[in-house]
Order: C-alpha cells, then structure tokens, then sequence
C-alpha cells in the first residue's frame, strides 16, 4: 500500500492549484473525475465567469490565461432591470468570460509531473484509522488503496470528504440545470434573473461565442 503527504481529492480550479503549489515539497496523490483532455466524461456545470480575485491571483503567481480557454464575447456592461420598481440599469463588470470545462483542463494540466494524478477516476471510500487517512478509489479500471497524513476535500458541494468529516450536518441543496440555444440575439447578452416571490431561483443567461448558456438554479426541497 502507498502512503503519500498529502491526498487531494477533486481538481476543480482549487484542488489543481493546491497540487501545483506542493508538488516538490510533499509527496501528493490528486483525484480527478474529469478526463484528462477532451469534451467527454464530467464536466462541471457553470456559467464560466473569472471574477477579479481569482484575476489577482492569476497575477501573483505569474500566470496567463490561453485563448482557447477564453471564451467569446467579453461583455463588460451589465443590463440589470428591477421589474417590481420599473427601474433599469447599466453597469460595468470585470469578470473574464471563460470556458469553464477547458478553464478546468488547463489547470489539471500546470501540475507538475511530480505529482501523482489520476484523471478519470472515482473515489469510493475514506476513513481515519491509525493516524492516516485512508482512500479507497478506482481508477484506470481496477480499485487502489492508498494512505495519506493529510487529507484534502477538494470535490465540490456535494463533497465526499465534508460528509464523512461532518455527517450530521446539512446543507441546502440546489439542483443546476445547464442547456445551450444557438444565438441569434444580435447583441450578445450576459443576464442574471432573481425571482423576489420564490427567492432561491435563479436564472443566469451568459454568451459562449455562437451559443447562450442558460442556468436555472432551484432549491431541491
């Protein structure tokens, strides 16, 4: 059985950043579901926008986004109409409009080869147990069991990790639901609906190049 530092598990911008940033100074396994390259397998639902503290951080650690991560248009007015006060405004944003699943390739791929990633996988069982973290995961069609002194929950809201750490303890859940329409809008548009009647639905339109992405978020009761 392999025993390494650090276990991340799930390598969305967070997880990827955490294994670039210690690999060379602690032995790290990361676990990832995305494919390593492609449009197949999982990706994550969003509406792809780089807000300005992630930018900063993107500027600290010397790092330039690639155009095939950029996604087209850059809108940087935002058109907001409160429908109850019959009242409508423009206003300027600073957020990158950005492909969210190549964003996330990117990210996998600056991790240095020191570190020992799984692309593709599954993890299917953690637990403490004589000072180390175990994980039991699948990958590359046959199941592993490694150990780790240090455990990292990088996979998301509906993080593994959190539920064995705090199983008592719940969250509100919201169920995404992400569909595309071709553009034909010859302004290209980014909106965001809040209904004041039902205050946990939200719907987010946004312009990925030919296409509007369209997000309804509801709390899943």
């Amino acid at each position: 059985m392999e025993h390494f530092d650090v276990a991340i598990i799930g390598l969305g911008p967070a997880g990827s950043a955490l294994a670039r940033k210690l690999a060379g100074k602690m032995q790290v396994i990361a676990l990832d579901k995305k494919h390593q390259c492609g449009t197949e397998g999982f990706s994550k639902p969003c509406g792809g926008l780089l807000a300005p503290d992630a930018q900063r951080s993107f500027i600290r650690d010397g790092l330039t986004l690639p155009v095939d991560v950029i996604a087209n248009p850059q809108i940087f007015s935002v058109k907001t109409v409160d429908v109850a006060a019959s009242l409508t405004r423009n206003y300027q944003r600073s957020y990158i409009n950005i492909n969210r699943h190549a964003f996330d390739l990117w990210m996998k791929s600056l991790i240095p080869a020191s570190v020992e990633v799984y692309h593709d996988s599954l993890c299917r069982k953690i637990w403490r147990e004589d000072d180390k973290w175990h994980v039991i995961f699948r990958a590359d069609g046959w199941e592993q069991h490694i150990t780790a002194r240090y455990l990292v929950g990088a996979d998301g809201a509906n993080s593994m990790v959190r539920r064995h750490l705090y199983p008592d303890h719940q969250i509100r859940k919201y169920v995404a639901i992400q569909q595309w329409f071709a553009e034909k809008h010859p302004v290209p548009f980014y909106s965001c609906i809040f209904d004041n009647a039902i205050m946990t639905v939200i719907h987010g339109v946004s312009a990925k190049r030919l296409f509007y992405l369209w997000r309804p978020i509801h709390e899943r009761r």
